[in-house]
């Protein structure tokens, strides 16, 4: 893969770009004619009765208006953020390329530094159970002797647990690990209910298929209303 960066012309033409108080001062002269078609608009919709199809026709008509002001806003914003927005996106993908190279070898060492973990934490859990299982059979043993002498039993302070791995601290960072929980599904058909849940898309697919009675499912009908302008 080959990198590129760009140039001098592509800076140069960055500095003027990132102005930001002249790229704001242009962007809201852009839209100034806003404000007086979007309240104008706005007053419209609100007054607006649909009792009739004459009204609904009406109606129609003002949010087909509405649509064209968003479309030309919407055009008046990419015009505005157009000539950054192509700097700043070939600096992204520059930076992006390294990015991913360093996030793969913070993988790769993660990966090392947690196998590494895992076969110290096993160490520890043997010895812990070790431990454990020696003074149980000390205490047996004293038990058992104090039984047979007719004396008091002495129990034993808990045994020592060997301590969990430390975080490795070095001048250039720190890292810690910790045993966590993880699964995954090797049999979905053996999964308790209670663990599954509902996909809203197979359901609204069945819907569109025609399907009108599911179980569990209330299934009813609303307007959805569009409007295309021209």
């Amino acid at each position: 893969m080959t990198l590129t960066f760009p140039g001098p012309e592509a800076v140069k033409r960055a500095k003027e770009i990132f102005d930001f108080e002249e790229l704001k001062s242009k962007a809201i002269k852009s839209f100034s004619w806003v404000d007086d078609e979007l309240q104008a608009a706005r007053l419209r919709v609100e007054k607006a009765k649909v009792d009739t199809p004459e009204q609904a026709e009406q109606m129609t008509q003002l949010l087909g208006q509405a649509q064209k002001l968003k479309k030309r806003m919407e055009s008046k914003r990419k015009q505005a953020i157009e000539k950054p927005d192509d700097y700043v996106r070939s600096v992204n993908r520059f930076v992006k390329s390294y990015r991913d190279k360093i996030d793969d070898l913070i993988r790769a060492g993660k990966k090392k530094i947690g196998v590494f973990h895992q076969r110290q934490e096993l160490k520890r859990r043997e010895e812990e159970k070790r431990l454990r299982e020696e003074q149980a059979k000390i205490q047996r043993e004293l038990d058992a002797a104090a039984e047979k002498s007719g004396v008091e039993k002495v129990t034993l302070q808990p045994a020592a647990i060997p301590k969990k791995t430390t975080p490795i601290r070095t001048e250039a960072g720190t890292a810690s690990a910790r045993m966590v929980w993880k699964h995954n599904v090797v049999d979905e058909s053996k999964v308790p209910r209670e663990y599954l849940s509902v996909d809203d898309k197979k359901i609204a697919a069945a819907i569109r298929a025609g399907i009108r009675e599911i179980s569990g499912v209330e299934i009813f009908e609303e307007a959805d209303v569009r409007v295309r302008v021209g």
